[in-house]
């Protein structure tokens, strides 16, 4: 159980980190689309969009880079919270361990070690192993949090299935749509836009808007009796506008949003990043569905989409369709788009720029600093020991039979400092002599 929880935990850990990159690119994404507003197109938000939950499947994509957001930022919310285990804090009598000398330890443990024990030993190592300072256990609300954010992907993800498990069955029990012209109108339009299969046609009042369901198996779906109710051109638009959602395969990407929604439904950043995505992707449908239905009809498509959204009563918010309407806030921008909709479109320079710089801020991870760590506290009982020859205790004697390496081989320091004393010393012995001789020649 013990081995459950530590990994719900390490799991909890990841996303939480994941999420937190998240929040700051679609802070950084919204940012720069208020300051430039127009000036960067729809299509370029929509990649954006598509990028930051791409990263948020794979999170090893990060490429380091010295432009990177997260040079500057924290890498992950657990900087605010700290360490999960803490480090033993020395106290007196590891300090006073340190400053003693090799020659001062060696005989300590003589004193403490009873004759002839071995460092093989499970005395030894009994020894040793007290010496160690246990670290903490980790804080328990982590585990609590974990926990609470499981269920909470489990309820959303467990929804969304429902939902689509829901309405699949229901537009089956409706059937396709058996009107023979406007078949031909539909295969028209689809070796128009350059399709390879052919979508089923439904009419079902499980919708209120036209949407488009099933990736796999795409069918276009019909509020029950819009099919006659629409002039022949109007269907042409609505026809065109789903079909251009097959063709940027839309389905894929808003599953995609909304699996990593349910994933981080912790996190409003996201929800945020979800409802712009559609919007973006609703503009950018429109401007491909223009491109066929030609520029001089730009004001008729603007006038369908208004003529549909007047017949809305709720948008259409089910993970696996993607409709012509998904509201009615941003329709004054989504209109004002299409009267400036142009055949032939020109990025600007800073649409190119603007793309360019998110693209490597934002999308990029941060350059690891190199780690100056200092070097671990060593105990006496964690020196790495030697068997002498000979050394072995007889007759009650009290002397060990290994002695730490430490003192087989002196490190330069110590060979300077007991050079330079012995030295000194000789050099006394050999001025006094000096002198006694002085002394007797008197």
């Amino acid at each position: 159980m013990t081995d459950v929880l530590d990994l719900l935990r390490n799991i909890f850990e990841s996303i939480l980190t994941t999420s937190w990159r998240a929040s700051w690119i679609v802070g950084l994404i919204l940012s720069v689309s208020w300051l430039l507003r127009d000036r960067i197109s729809s299509g370029l938000r929509y990649v954006l969009w598509m990028m930051l939950f791409l990263h948020m499947v794979l999170p090893f994509l990060w490429i380091p880079s010295s432009f990177s957001l997260f040079n500057w930022v924290p890498k992950s919310p657990m900087y605010f919270v700290g360490k999960t285990v803490q480090e033993p804090i020395p106290n007196e009598a590891q300090r006073l361990w340190d400053q003693q000398s090799s020659s001062e330890r060696y005989l300590e443990a003589s004193e403490t070690l009873a004759p002839g024990l071995d460092s093989d030993s499970p005395s030894a190592s009994s020894t040793r192993d007290q010496t160690q300072t246990p670290k903490t256990e980790p804080f328990s609300w982590m585990t609590l949090i974990a926990g609470v954010w499981f269920v909470g992907c489990l309820f959303f993800l467990l929804q969304m299935a429902y939902q689509n498990r829901k309405f699949s069955r229901r537009v089956h029990m409706d059937g396709p749509l058996n009107d023979s012209s406007v078949q031909v109108m539909l295969r028209k339009l689809v070796g128009q836009i350059g399709l390879d299969q052919t979508p089923i046609l439904v009419e079902s009042g499980a919708v209120s808007t036209p949407a488009v369901h099933n990736y796999l198996k795409p069918a276009i779906i019909l509020p029950t009796g819009m099919s006659k109710s629409l002039t022949e051109d109007q269907l042409r638009h609505v026809f065109l506008h789903e079909l251009a959602h097959i063709k940027r395969r839309d389905l894929l990407v808003q599953w995609l949003a909304h699996v990593m929604r349910a994933v981080h439904w912790f996190n409003p950043f996201i929800w945020i990043a979800v409802a712009r995505l559609r919007v973006d992707c609703e503009m950018g449908t429109d401007a491909l569905a223009l491109r066929h239905v030609g520029e001089a009809h730009r004001h008729a498509y603007g006038k369908t989409i208004i003529d549909l959204v007047k017949r809305v009563n709720a948008s259409n918010r089910i993970p696996g369709l993607v409709g012509i309407v998904e509201g009615k806030k941003e329709m004054s921008r989504r209109i004002l788009s299409i009267r400036n909709f142009s055949n032939h479109p020109q990025l600007s320079r800073i649409s190119i720029f603007t793309f360019a710089m998110v693209w490597m801020v934002a999308f990029s991870g941060a350059v690891r600093k190199p780690e100056i760590s200092r070097p671990p506290k060593v105990k006496y009982a964690q020196l790495p020991t030697t068997k002498i020859l000979g050394m072995q205790g007889t007759g009650g004697s009290s002397a060990p039979s290994w002695i730490p390496m430490e003192i087989l081989f002196p490190q330069p320091k110590f060979l300077l400092v007991k050079g330079t004393t012995f030295f000194s010393f000789r050099l006394v012995r050999q001025m006094k002599a000096d002198a006694s001789g002085f002394r007797t020649n008197d």
